[in-house]
């Protein structure tokens, strides 16, 4: 671990040094005079060798660990609400509670420490969450395990100090919540009540965006969609979640919401909660009046187009046009009838025995393995014919007409004659199919 610490110091002192450089060269290219020249040379040098020494692992350690209060670790942040809110944020590890059968952050095997506090302070961060061999560094300074920085120490009080500052990045304050939080007055007993303060989690918000990034942008899932949309094989499943929704927080400014919403680019992903769409499986109608509702209902916006159009065109000449888009729209609630009726086409054979509710007519149009109705029905064909009809007609009439359209008998009849020459038509082609 002591080598995973000396790593990260000589990666910032080396992040740190060229970044001194490359101004420090900028600087000197708007230089002249040979003299302002050596002395900007001897003040870099100064400038380099004091940001070397800053970044002695002796010296780096103990300005962290002065620093280290200025951060905490946490489970669940307080920032997640609003980013100007101070209170309190909670740090729950999986050992603190028992597995529950719900999905929570107990739930998850590998639980992500985010850091909340001073943004300047996240390098400090970033060295207690040094991970070597399964175990960090914070779990050393937790364990009072002062290994991970023995071999930099001048001194035992040296090494103690060390471990007493990066311990403050593990103690929370005091509960407090603050104007800026989100409250929930839940009641307990008359007069009494628990004031809640909900926290964003965000371990389990990290472990959600990372499942949905492999998903996305995983080499392997990667391949398989290539191999998916080339229609090849490919071992594995393509995970799609549908319905994603993406919250973002902290806007340009991630880091000032947690370290892990910055390294989530300030992305938070919400699954869809929404319930199931449940599709109800057809049953038969219970009676006449029930069957004819459940049609209109089907025909909502053919019947909604209808009336517009109606209502548009009833001071308007009988042109062609007109009658050629009457006779559309009423051709379109006519299909919409008969794919109604050859829907109860798939139930059993006979059903309508059973339901007794029913008139003749729609007994022998709706179930066709009714063989003693359909037997019944083809000796009195026009009776049953005009039943359709006149139904159709006086449904369909009793949905369109308001105060400001009034079908006439024609119109009427109109509709009577079109069900029927299309009934006609569609009972034909059902008795070939027999």
């Amino acid at each position: 671990m002591e080598e995973a610490v000396l790593d990260y110091i000589a990666k910032r002192c080396a992040d740190r040094l060229e970044k001194v450089e490359k101004e420090a060269a900028k600087n000197r290219s708007t230089l002249v005079a040979a003299e302002d020249i050596a002395s900007f040379d001897k003040e870099y040098a100064e400038t380099l060798a004091a940001e070397k020494a800053k970044y002695l692992p002796a010296n780096w350690l103990t300005d962290a660990a002065i620093r280290a209060k200025q951060i905490s670790l946490v489970s669940h942040a307080l920032k997640f609400t609003h980013s100007d809110a101070k209170g309190s944020s909670l740090l729950v590890e999986a050992s603190d509670t028992d597995k529950h059968q719900c999905l929570s952050t107990s739930a998850l095997e590998d639980i992500h420490t985010d850091v909340v506090g001073n943004a300047a302070a996240l390098d400090v961060a970033n060295m207690l969450l040094l991970d070597w061999q399964g175990k960090r560094v914070l779990d050393y300074v937790a364990a009072n395990d002062s290994a991970p920085f023995q071999p930099f120490a001048g001194s035992d009080d040296q090494l103690a100090q060390w471990m007493e500052g990066f311990s403050q990045a593990l103690k929370l304050s005091d509960p407090a919540s603050h104007v800026l939080a989100k409250q929930v007055y839940f009641p307990v007993a008359e007069g009494e009540y628990h004031l809640l303060s909900p926290l964003a989690a965000s371990a389990m918000s990290h472990a959600l965006y990372r499942k949905v990034q492999d998903s996305r942008f995983g080499d392997e899932e990667k391949a398989r969609r290539a191999a998916k949309k080339a229609k090849r094989y490919a071992p594995g499943l393509v995970l799609d979640i549908p319905n994603l929704a993406i919250q973002r927080f902290g806007g340009s400014n991630q880091q000032n919401i947690s370290l892990l919403n910055k390294r989530r680019m300030g992305i938070g992903y919400l699954l869809n909660t929404e319930p199931p769409s449940w599709v109800g499986k057809l049953q038969p109608p219970e009676s006449e009046v029930a069957f004819w509702k459940g049609y209109l209902f089907k025909a909502r916006p053919v019947l909604a187009e209808l009336r517009n159009f109606a209502l548009s065109s009833q001071n308007l000449e009988s042109t062609m046009e007109v009658r050629a888009q009457r006779q559309r729209l009423v051709q379109n609630l006519i299909d919409e009838l008969l794919q109604y009726v050859s829907s109860f086409w798939l139930l059993s054979e006979g059903w309508s025995k059973a339901h007794t509710g029913l008139p003749d007519y729609l007994n022998a149009w709706l179930d066709i393995g009714n063989e003693d109705i359909r037997k019944a029905a083809q000796s009195d064909k026009d009776t049953w014919m005009k039943s359709i009809s006149d139904n159709f007609a006086r449904y369909v009439r009793g949905v369109l007409e308001t105060r400001k359209l009034q079908l006439s008998d024609t119109e009427q009849a109109y509709f009577r004659q079109q069900i029927k020459r299309e009934s006609v038509r569609m009972t034909k082609d059902l008795e070939a199919m027999l």
